[in-house]
């Protein structure tokens, strides 16, 4: 059977706070039958950003996450700004909690964290190179206490592995890179290696 979208009947707004609203909807399915009491949330979309170092390393940060109880580990993320775009909030964020600023960025996917309860909500995954490091990061919130860790990707995929790292988007985040990064890497190096071979004839010539 073809799925098909229901009806919104009613929303409420329950509760609203600086970092999300929060909704009970009633709804009708195709088929008649009325859903009522469903909770929905809504918050700013989010920005994750794979960050790779001149050697090939990924940019990863700890930090203490209330939710988890626990240390995570995860990819510089943050907010989308009201006044921003996706692509200048993951350089701002990249730079706020690492100190680096990236020469190139490029969205490599979107996706929703809970597609049934958060409304709208989309995490932008960037991957980043040619990072210049700057001295020092610039001050972060009194709740933002960070450590940045440089690992290899086959490191990563190990901590992924290890179920070391409980963040979604920063697992999604890491796989998906080697999906994207690999061939992005090849195709920089061929540039490169025809840039050089033509600077050399140049000389000859």
């Amino acid at each position: 059977m073809k799925s098909k979208k229901w009806k919104e009947l009613a929303s409420e707004l329950i509760l609203k706070t600086p970092f999300f609203k929060f909704f009970r909807k009633d709804f009708r399915r195709p088929d008649g039958v009325v859903i009522k009491d469903y909770y929905l949330m809504e918050k700013p979309d989010s920005v994750h950003i794979i960050a790779f170092t001149k050697d090939k390393k990924i940019v990863l940060i700890k930090h203490y996450r209330p939710g988890l109880g626990d240390i995570s580990i995860e990819l510089p993320a943050g907010s989308v700004g009201s006044n921003e775009t996706p692509e200048s909030a993951a350089l701002r964020e990249l730079f706020e909690e690492t100190g680096y600023f990236a020469g190139n960025l490029s969205e490599i996917s979107d996706f929703s964290q809970d597609t049934s309860r958060f409304v709208g909500v989309s995490c932008h995954l960037f991957l980043a190179w040619d990072l210049q490091k700057f001295e020092s990061r610039i001050s972060l919130q009194e709740d933002q206490e960070i450590e940045i860790i440089e690992v290899t990707p086959s490191e990563a995929i190990e901590m992924v592995r290890k179920r070391q790292i409980k963040d979604l988007p920063t697992i999604a985040g890491i796989l998906l890179s080697r999906l994207f990064y690999l061939p992005l890497s090849v195709r920089f190096v061929r540039v490169s290696l025809v840039s050089s071979l033509k600077g050399e004839n140049d000389e000859k010539g």
